[in-house]
């Protein structure tokens, strides 16, 4: 601290120096230029309202020391306030303004019982059976091949063969086939084999099993062909208009249709 007081005397004694050579110049000493008139300078008689040199530079410094000694009392007490509480952390004390403030005490929950939980036992899913009436993929196969068959020999014309094999297709699948597909074929190959009779009844037969089977209205317009060639022209009429009447937006219905303009023409 002492060393700093001597410091701000040395500087201040330098600017007063240096001052007063500033002031001799402007004074007109040796080698200066002055404005004012002879005489007045020598003989020392300052300008009426201002105040000399000296009188402002003794103001400056006295300020300048009234600084040094503010800036000198609030190193000491921040110096003070430090050795406070760098003492207060090594006895384990905490001044108030660096204490925060303490946390909510938690309220008191009463312990949740859980109660047990039944668990079902897991019980493994055994992979569905088909129905009895239900193909397996197996029979389904099967089956497409052995119609395809008989479609051949139908459509080849070997009539007889085409009856054994849709036989065959029956007796091994059963009412697994929906729609009494084989016995419609059956009286078809009849039909084709001219066995007409045959043909009309297991037509007729067919119908009051299968009512709904998606071959019913064909199998219709069947029958109302072999009573024409029966030559049951009314029976057949009749039939013809049940096939219009009942399955009006069937393909089967358009070809009755004809079927009974066919008929009118040759009456």
């Amino acid at each position: 601290m002492v060393l700093t007081r001597t410091a701000c005397l040395v500087l201040c004694s330098l600017a007063l120096s240096g001052c007063s050579t500033l002031a001799s110049f402007s004074d007109g000493g040796p080698g200066g230029h002055t404005d004012a008139p002879q005489g007045t300078a020598a003989a020392g008689v300052s300008s009426p309202g201002r105040v000399p040199a000296a009188d402002d530079q003794e103001l400056k410094l006295a300020k300048l020391w009234s600084r040094v000694d503010e800036l000198e009392e609030e190193v000491y007490r921040q110096k003070e306030r430090i050795r406070i509480l760098e003492k207060g952390l090594t006895l384990g004390l905490v001044p108030e303004e660096l204490r925060r403030p303490a946390a909510p005490a938690p309220k008191h929950e009463e312990p949740v019982t859980l109660k047990p939980v039944k668990v079902a036992p897991v019980v493994k899913a055994e992979p569905a059976k088909p129905a009895e009436d239900e193909m397996t993929k197996e029979d389904a196969a099967k089956f497409q091949t052995m119609l395809a068959d008989a479609h051949d020999q139908y459509r080849g014309g070997f009539f007889g063969r085409a009856i054994v094999a849709y036989a065959a297709i029956a007796k091994r699948f059963g009412d697994k086939i929906k729609g009494g597909l084989p016995a419609y074929w059956t009286a078809k190959c009849w039909a084709g084999l001219r066995e007409y009779n045959t043909a009309r009844q297991d037509l007729i037969d067919f119908l009051k099993k299968y009512p709904t089977s998606p071959w019913a209205p064909l199998a219709k317009l069947e029958l109302g062909r072999a009573e024409i060639q029966l030559d049951m022209r009314e029976t057949a009429l009749r039939t013809f208009r049940d096939v219009t009447q009942e399955y009006p937006m069937s393909e089967a219905a358009e070809m009755a249709a004809m079927e009974l303009q066919n008929l009118k023409k040759n009456l």
